[in-house]
C-alpha cells in the first residue's frame, strides 16, 4: 500500500517530468522554426520587442502586422494564404517572424526600415565574399533604388512617375499627375489630381481621393481599403481593390456568362460612389452655409442680393478669378518660400469660394420658395438638395456643379469678399440738414 504523502510526492515528480519534456518539445520547435530564416543585414540595434495577437488570419496580413508594429516596411516575393494563430507578447520581432514563416527555407532581408523577404529556392544564396581588404561591392541596382526611394513622395501641380524598380512609402497628390508603376508601401492620398496605377504595382497601405480620379489597371494591386469622396475610381476588371469595389471585380472575373451581370454591378457602384460622394458635398456645404448666414448674415445677404440682380456677370467673373488664382498659386510655387504661401492663400480662396456657393444655393432656394417662407436656412436646404439632385443627372450634372463653383467665385470678386476688401479712392460725406 502506498502512502498518501508519497502518492502526493510521485504525482508532483511525475508533472513536474511531463513540464519538462512539453519545455523540451516547445524549445526544438522554436529552434526548427528559427533556423528555416537566415536573417541579414542590421537586426541588432532594431529588433523591437512586439505584440501579436490574431486568430485566422493569413500568413502574409500577420507579417504585414507584425511589420507594421515593429516600425519597419516588408515586401514579399509571393502571397502566403493559409491561416495561422499567433499570441505572443513582448518577443522580438526577429523573432516573431522567423516562427511565422511557414516550414521551409526562407531569407530576411534588412536595410533600414525595409526587409524584403524570399525563398532561397527564388534567390540562390549569395556567394561569400573573399578575405580580402578591398572595398566591398556595390549593391544591386534594384536594392539601390529601393533604398533611394522608399521615402515620402508629395507633388504639387506637378507629375511624378515610380517606375517598376522605385519602392516609395506614402505619396500624396494635390493638383498633379501620379503614375505609378512599382511600389508604394504607405498610403496614397490623391486631393484634386489623379493617380494612375498601372499594371504589375502595389499599394500596400489605403488609397484615398478627395475630388480627384484614380486608375486601377488590371494586374494592379491595392492592399487596404479605397475612399473616394467627390471623386472618381476606375478600375479594370482583374484589378484587385478592397472593401465597397470587391465584390464587383469578383463577379467581372467569375466567366463570359456573368460579364453583363458584372458590368451592370460596376455601374451600380459607380453611380453609388457618385451619389454618395454628391450627398457628403451638399451635407457639408448646408452645415458651412449655416453658419455664415447666422455669423455674417448682413456679408450673406449682399452676395445673394448680387447673385439674383447679375448672374451672368457673376458666372464671367468667377471663370476670370479661378484662372487668375490658378496663376498666382503656379508663380508663388516656383520658390521654395511661395509654397507655404500658395497652400495658405489655396485654403482661403477653397473656403471664400464655398462660401460664395452656398450663397448661390440660398439663392437658388429663395427663387423657389419665396412665397411660402423667407426663411434663409429653408432656402438653402432647398437649394443643397436641387444641388444634389442636379449633381446626379449624367454629364450635365457635372457642367452645373462646376457653373455653381463659378458663380460662388465670381460672387466673391463681385462683392469684394462680402464687404470685407474696402473699395480704393476716397469717400466724400455729405450732411443732410
Amino acid at each position: 500500500m502506498i502512502h498518501p504523502s508519497s502518492r502526493s510526492r510521485w504525482s508532483s515528480f511525475a508533472r513536474g517530468v511531463s513540464f519538462a519534456g512539453a519545455l523540451v518539445a516547445l524549445s526544438s520547435v522554436a529552434a526548427d522554426a528559427h533556423a528555416d530564416v537566415r536573417l541579414e543585414g542590421d537586426w541588432a540595434d532594431a529588433d523591437k520587442a512586439v505584440t501579436l495577437d490574431v486568430s485566422s488570419t493569413p500568413r502574409g496580413h500577420a507579417i504585414e502586422l507584425l511589420a507594421s508594429a515593429a516600425g519597419f516596411s516588408v515586401v514579399m516575393s509571393s502571397p502566403l494564404p493559409d491561416l495561422v494563430d499567433v499570441h505572443v507578447k513582448d518577443q522580438p520581432a526577429s523573432k516573431v517572424l522567423s516562427i511565422l514563416l511557414p516550414n521551409g527555407s526562407f531569407v530576411a532581408k534588412r536595410s533600414g526600415n525595409l526587409v524584403a523577404i524570399q525563398s532561397v529556392e527564388a534567390t540562390p544564396p549569395t556567394p561569400p565574399t573573399p578575405p580580402t581588404p578591398a572595398v566591398p561591392p556595390a549593391p544591386s541596382a534594384s536594392h539601390a533604388r529601393s533604398t533611394e526611394h522608399g521615402e515620402d513622395r508629395t507633388v504639387f501641380g506637378g507629375a511624378l512617375t515610380l517606375d517598376k524598380t522605385e519602392v516609395a512609402h506614402d505619396v500624396a497628390v494635390f493638383g498633379g499627375a501620379l503614375d505609378v508603376y512599382g511600389t508604394v508601401t504607405g498610403d496614397l492620398v490623391v486631393m484634386g489630381g489623379s493617380a494612375h496605377v498601372h499594371d504589375g504595382a502595389r499599394i500596400e497601405g489605403s488609397a484615398t481621393i478627395l475630388g480627384g480620379k484614380m486608375d486601377v489597371d488590371d494586374g494592379a494591386e491595392v492592399v487596404h481599403d479605397v475612399s473616394v469622396v467627390g471623386g472618381k475610381l476606375d478600375r479594370g476588371a482583374h484589378a484587385k481593390v478592397h472593401a465597397s469595389h470587391e465584390r464587383a471585380v469578383k463577379i467581372a472575373e467569375g466567366s463570359q456568362s456573368v460579364s453583363t451581370l458584372g458590368r451592370a454591378w460596376r455601374a451600380v457602384c459607380d453611380w453609388g460612389d457618385d451619389a454618395l460622394g454628391s450627398l457628403s458635398l451638399s451635407a457639408l456645404l448646408f452645415l458651412f452655409g449655416t453658419v455664415i448666414v447666422a455669423l455674417a448674415t448682413e456679408r450673406s445677404l449682399t452676395m445673394r442680393v448680387e447673385m439674383a440682380a447679375r448672374p451672368m456677370r457673376t458666372l464671367a467673373l468667377g471663370a476670370v478669378g479661378c484662372l487668375t488664382a490658378a496663376a498666382v498659386g503656379l508663380a508663388l510655387c516656383v520658390t521654395i518660400v511661395g509654397i507655404p504661401v500658395a497652400l495658405l492663400g489655396g485654403v482661403v480662396f477653397l473656403v471664400a469660394a464655398y462660401a460664395g456657393v452656398s450663397a448661390v444655393l440660398t439663392t437658388v432656394g429663395e427663387a423657389l420658395l419665396r412665397h411660402r417662407t423667407d426663411n434663409a436656412y429653408v432656402h438653402l436646404a432647398v437649394g443643397c438638395g436641387v444641388y444634389f439632385l442636379v449633381g446626379l443627372l449624367p454629364w450635365v450634372g457635372k457642367w452645373a456643379v462646376f457653373g455653381v463653383f463659378l458663380a460662388g467665385v465670381g460672387l466673391v470678386v463681385a462683392t469684394r469678399g462680402a464687404g470685407l476688401i474696402p473699395r480704393g479712392g476716397r469717400r466724400e460725406s455729405v450732411d443732410m440738414a
